[in-house]
């Protein structure tokens, strides 16, 4: 059994949908006994992916004792199982390091996906040490490639293996970084490039990634490759298909009220699954100028 989590330095880079795919293509096309877990406990929304909006058993009553790990795995079409964080905010703080005493309860699972928080706060230490390696995905832009390098060294300090940079949502502009640039930056081998494509937020509306949802389209066939890299296997690319990404033919654009319908159907279903769960403590802001701190910048102009 192997563990590898998806990390990347700055939210927004597609880490999620990156870690969706994968363990996806590991289950549909490689029949890999694969989970998939949600490591974002503060901003999970890995089930979203997957069209789940509030599952039945989560990774909290896994943290707490409620339920064994093996009851909370559920299982996905594709044959990946899924443990998901939920989806509101606890009042508990889920600490991850308690996951460790039932990893081995999976161990007949031939691979753990971890998709891990975004950045690289507090959360992501637990994550490293559950971890045999990491997945460092990022975007072709020089914020997020200097936030990838911080992510390298967090897991370098923390002696775990970095497997390679996911490069996403590259649309080979002028002002990208090329993996020429990338690759001596970060000291990294660059092993997956995945093309900014609309079949993948297609995927996301429909709650299926997009190696279901588009199969053969170029994002999809990126992280089949990237699946079949990580467990030593080659993905094998159909001459119609690379015929029909080579004069980038497309499919017929989805109607509209067709994508409408879904997303506004998985909004009300989310907010429904917010109100169901009881408010965290409220923090009072102060205003940034008011009450004593406006007293206070009035004395120091009469003093000047």
């Amino acid at each position: 059994m192997k563990t590898i989590a998806v990390i990347s330095g700055k939210g927004g880079v597609g880490k999620t949908t990156a870690a969706a795919n994968i363990g996806t293509a590991l289950a549909s096309e490689f029949k890999k006994r694969v989970v998939l877990i949600d490591g974002s406990t503060i901003t999970s929304d890995l089930g979203l992916h997957f069209g789940i909006y509030s599952p039945s058993v989560s990774l909290e009553d896994v943290l707490k004792k409620k339920v064994p790990i093996l009851e909370a795995v559920q299982a996905h079409v594709s044959g990946v199982k899924l443990l998901l964080a939920p989806l509101a905010l606890s009042k508990a703080y889920l600490d991850l390091e308690e996951l460790k005493e039932f990893l081995n309860e999976l161990e007949s699972y031939e691979l753990i996906l971890i998709d891990s928080c975004s950045g690289l706060g507090n959360e992501i230490i637990p994550i490293l040490e559950l971890c045999d390696e990491v997945l460092v995905v990022t975007n072709p832009e020089l914020p997020a490639i200097t936030d990838a390098l911080k992510a390298i060294e967090v897991a370098k300090r923390n002696k775990v293996l970095v497997g390679g940079v996911v490069l996403n949502r590259v649309k080979n502009e002028r002002y990208e970084l090329s993996v020429s640039e990338i690759e001596p930056f970060l000291n990294a081998r660059v092993i997956a490039v995945v093309p900014e494509d609309a079949g993948v937020r297609e995927g996301i509306a429909s709650g299926n990634p997009v190696v279901l949802n588009s199969p053969n389209s170029p994002a999809a066939i990126e992280f089949k490759k990237l699946a079949a890299h990580l467990v030593g296997e080659e993905y094998i690319v159909g001459f119609f298909t690379r015929l029909m990404n080579l004069f980038r033919f497309r499919r017929k654009p989805v109607p509209k009220a067709a994508v409408e319908k879904p997303v506004k159907e998985a909004a009300v279903k989310v907010e429904e699954t917010l109100k169901k769960v009881e408010k965290v403590e409220e923090i009072k802001l102060q205003p940034a100028v008011g009450g004593e701190m406006h007293s206070l910048i009035e004395k120091k102009k009469m003093k000047l």
